[in-house]
Formats: structure tokens, C-alpha cells, sequence
């Protein structure tokens, strides 16, 4: 082997161990990238579940809400109507006089 020769054979060896640690590399960061990915499919289903929890939650209080102010409508109707009641009740008294 010549000079030329050895010199581009020792140029390739080179470039083989320079691609081989790259390769090296880019296996590692491969594997971190899929546990990241992964960490965030975790944090995404858990937001999800918090989300639905939320809305139902949510839900529920926008129910009793409805329910509350149809029993205080239904309260302050009886008060007015008892009120009604006992004025007409004097009117009839002041007639009767």
C-alpha cells in the first residue's frame, strides 16, 4: 500500500469512528426523546382526566345553581303571595267596618 492509500484509509477510519460515535449520540438522544414523549402522553391523559373532572364538577354546580334559585323563586313567590294575602285579608276587614 502507498502513501495515498494509507492516507485515505486512515481518513475513512476516521469517518467510520466519527459516524459510529454520531450514531452513538443520536441512539441516546433518541431514547431520551421517547421517554420524554412518552412523560408528556402521561401528563396529557392526566390533564384530560382533570379536565373531565372539571367540566362534570362544573356541570354539577351550574345544576345546583338552577335548582337553588328555582327554590328561592319559589320561596320568595310564597312570601309575596302571603303578603298578597294579608293585604287583601285587611282590605276585606276595612270593608266589613
Amino acid at each position: 500500500m502507498n502513501k495515498e492509500e494509507e492516507i485515505a484509509l486512515q481518513l475513512l477510519q476516521t469517518k467510520v469512528r466519527q459516524l459510529i460515535l454520531r450514531h452513538g449520540e443520536l441512539k441516546r438522544e433518541t431514547v431520551r426523546l421517547e421517554n420524554l414523549l412518552s412523560d408528556k402522553e402521561a401528563q396529557i391523559a392526566e390533564l384530560k382526566e382533570q379536565n373531565a373532572q372539571i367540566k362534570h364538577d362544573y356541570d354539577t354546580l351550574k345544576t345546583a345553581r338552577v335548582i337553588t334559585l328555582a327554590n328561592n323563586d319559589v320561596k320568595e313567590t310564597t312570601n309575596r303571595l302571603n303578603r298578597l294575602i294579608k293585604e287583601v285579608d285587611k282590605c276585606i276587614a276595612l270593608l266589613n267596618i
